[in-house]
């Protein structure tokens, strides 16, 4: 039960990060728009208030769910790997946790340094590939463990025995 909980909000934190990246993208193709063909002029207060272009919503949702929603999954999750038996699952989602953490950081603090939106989407690959990552690893580590034993040709019962524990 508890690893299907983990699983669940694994592949929720995927789907966050790709909602994330589709709100940023429609807001600014919609800003590019509203300069290039409605021409718009972008200043201070113009994106403050009534929407003045279609797309300007897509900001306050990637802020919204940048700041509230991801982190709250993070957590969710994080706690949810110390009950579950995924092995190094802990180790990813601490990792997936302290990666929003910076990610937050970056999205917020660094006003003036515009470079750093770099980061903040590599930051989002980050979390996107640990997210899948630990989506992912209970499946494997289910199936590696319940796995039907193999059969051993001739050859190999021949050399190693039959595995029955008896001396030959």
């Amino acid at each position: 039960m508890m690893i299907s909980i983990y699983r669940f909000l694994a592949y929720l934190m995927v789907l966050a990060v790709v909602f994330q990246a589709s709100v940023i993208a429609f807001a600014v193709f919609g800003l590019r728009n509203w300069v290039t063909v409605d021409g718009g002029a972008l200043e201070g207060g113009s994106l403050r208030g009534e929407p003045a272009y279609t797309g300007q919503i897509g900001f306050l949702l990637h802020q919204k769910n940048g700041q509230i929603v991801i982190p709250l999954i993070a957590i969710l999750l994080l706690i949810c790997s110390f009950f579950t038996a995924v092995r190094r699952g802990v180790i990813w989602t601490a990792a997936l946790a302290a990666t929003v953490a910076v990610q937050i950081y970056l999205g917020t603090f660094p006003i003036g340094l515009p470079a750093l939106g770099i980061l903040h989407g590599i930051g989002a690959l980050a979390i996107f590939a640990f997210a899948l990552i630990s989506a992912t690893r209970p499946r494997v580590i289910f199936a590696a463990r319940h796995a039907a034993p193999t059969r051993r040709n001739k050859a190999d019962a021949a050399k190693f025995g039959s595995g029955s524990g008896e001396v030959t």
